[in-house]
């Protein structure tokens, strides 16, 4: 029982680990550029919670969003 309940902790990531495979891990929305405010909001908020977690530096946080949109965004 132990053994099967092992299986399902992700594993410790390394130093070669990415950033962005790492926010990857987090499950964050895909945002898919729909005007409307509160899904917006929402995913913003979890992008903002998965770099926080990461520790990703505010530097680097453009490029791994934009994998996380499908659709061009005009607000």
């Amino acid at each position: 029982m132990v053994s099967e309940f092992i299986k399902w902790i992700p594993p410790i990531p390394t130093e070669d680990d990415k950033l962005a495979d790492r926010v990857v891990r987090c499950n964050p929305k895909v945002y898919d550029g729909k005007y409307d405010p509160v899904e917006l909001e929402e995913w913003i908020g979890g992008m903002h919670k998965s770099f926080t977690v990461v520790e990703v530096p505010d530097e680097k946080r453009v490029n791994i969003v934009t994998f996380h949109l499908t659709e061009e965004v005009d607000i």
